[in-house]
C-alpha cells in the first residue's frame, strides 16, 4: 500500500502539470532517460519552485531532500515539505539519519530528488556542489540522473515572494551509473549538467544582449 505522500503525489502533481502547461509553457524533454526503477535526481537550485516543477517534469512520485531550517520560515513550506513526504537534512550537523533514510527509500524501489548546489543559487556553478546526490546513488547502485531547469529563476526570483508567469524548460539526462566512486559520479553529473544547460533556448536567450532575446518583453 503507497504512503499517504505518495498518494497526494500522484493526485496533485499530474493536474498540476496540466495546469503548469499554458500557464508557465512548461517544456520537458528527455523524458525518455527516466529509468524505470529507482534513483536519485541531481537538481540545479534557483529557485524555491524548482521542486514542483522537477516534480511535474519526472511525472512518478518522488521524495526529496530538504534543508531542515527551511521549517518555520514560510508557512507554506511548513505545509509543503511534510505533505510531499520530504526528508530534512539539518545543515549544522552530519544527515546521517535523513541519509538512511534516503537509502532505506532507494532500496524500497522509490526515488529521490536532491540538490547537489546545497541552497538556491543566483547561477549555475555559483557555488560548490556537496557530494549527497552522488553519495546516494553510488552507495545504493542506482542511476544519478541530471535535471536541468531553466527559466524557474524568472518564475520566483530568490527574493520574490510571489509567483508570476514565463517559460520553463527542463532537460532530463542520460542516467549515471558505472562511476568508481562518488567523486567520479559528481563530476560526471556536474559535466552533463553543463551540457544540458548549454542546449537550453532559455540559458542562450539569457546571453544574448537584452535586444536580441527573444520573448524579453514578456519576461520569459
Amino acid at each position: 500500500m503507497s504512503e499517504a505522500w505518495e498518494r497526494r503525489f500522484k493526485v496533485s502533481v499530474p493536474l498540476g502539470r496540466v495546469l503548469a502547461g499554458p500557464l508557465f509553457r512548461l517544456d520537458v524533454i528527455g523524458e525518455e532517460n527516466l529509468p524505470d526503477g529507482p534513483y536519485v535526481a541531481g537538481i540545479n537550485h534557483a529557485s524555491h519552485v524548482d521542486a514542483a516543477f522537477a516534480s511535474m517534469a519526472l511525472r512518478k512520485p518522488i521524495r526529496f531532500m530538504a534543508a531542515a531550517d527551511l521549517i518555520g520560515i514560510n508557512k507554506g513550506l511548513d505545509f509543503i515539505l511534510p505533505f510531499y513526504g520530504a526528508i530534512l537534512l539539518p545543515r549544522s550537523s552530519v544527515p546521517l539519519g535523513a541519509m538512511r533514510a534516503g537509502l532505506t527509500h532507494l532500496a524500497a524501489g522509490g526515488r529521490l530528488g536532491v540538490f547537489p548546489e546545497g541552497r538556491r543559487s543566483e547561477g549555475w556553478r555559483a557555488s560548490g556542489f556537496k557530494r549527497g546526490a552522488a553519495w546516494l546513488a553510488f552507495r545504493a547502485g542506482v542511476p544519478l540522473v541530471p535535471v536541468a531547469l531553466s527559466g524557474t529563476d524568472r518564475v520566483m526570483g530568490l527574493e520574490e515572494r510571489s509567483v508570476r508567469r514565463g517559460k520553463v524548460e527542463v532537460r532530463i539526462g542520460a542516467p549515471l551509473i558505472g562511476q568508481p566512486d562518488s567523486y567520479a559520479l559528481l563530476d560526471a553529473w556536474s559535466t552533463a549538467m553543463d551540457e544540458l544547460l548549454s542546449q537550453s533556448e532559455l540559458e542562450q536567450a539569457r546571453d544574448e544582449p537584452p535586444d536580441l532575446r527573444v520573448g524579453a518583453e514578456e519576461g520569459i
